[in-house]
C-alpha cells in the first residue's frame, strides 16, 4: 500500500481499513505519493466511508505533511467547511503551513525538506 497510497486509496478495500492501519501507512517512511494532497484526498476518501470515522480526522491530519502542501491548495482547505470537532484542527495545520511558508519565502528558499518522498513525473 506504501508503494503506491494513491491507486491503493482508491481501490473499495481501502475503508476497510481500521484508522490504525490507516495511520501506521501514513506514517511509513517509504509512502511514495506524487503530491502530498494525495495524502489528504486517501484520508478524506477513507472518512467518507462512514460518519464514525470522524472522530479519527485529527489524529490523521498530524500525519500530513501541510507545509508539502501547495499553497493554492492550502488556501482552498482553509476555505473547506467540515463538520465535526475537528475542523479547526484542519484550519490551524493550514494556517501553520502559511505562515511558516511566508516565513520561509522570506528566509532561503532552498532549506524546506518534505516530510516524504515525491515521485517524479
Amino acid at each position: 500500500v506504501a508503494e503506491d497510497f494513491e491507486t491503493c486509496s482508491q481501490h473499495p478495500d481501502f475503508g476497510k481499513l481500521d484508522s490504525g492501519q490507516l495511520a501506521r501507512i501514513l506514517n511509513r517512511e517509504d509512502l511514495a505519493v506524487s503530491r502530498e494532497e494525495a495524502v489528504l484526498k486517501g484520508i478524506f476518501n477513507w472518512l467518507k466511508i462512514s460518519k464514525d470515522r470522524d472522530a479519527s480526522l485529527g489524529m490523521l491530519l498530524q500525519l500530513v505533511d501541510f507545509h508539502s502542501v501547495s499553497v493554492e491548495n492550502l488556501l482552498r482547505l482553509d476555505r473547506f467547511t467540515l463538520s465535526g470537532p475537528h475542523s479547526e484542527d484542519l484550519h490551524r495545520e493550514v494556517r501553520e503551513a502559511l505562515r511558516l511558508r511566508q516565513r520561509k519565502r522570506s528566509q532561503s528558499p532552498h532549506s524546506f525538506q518534505p516530510k516524504r518522498r515525491c515521485l517524479q513525473h
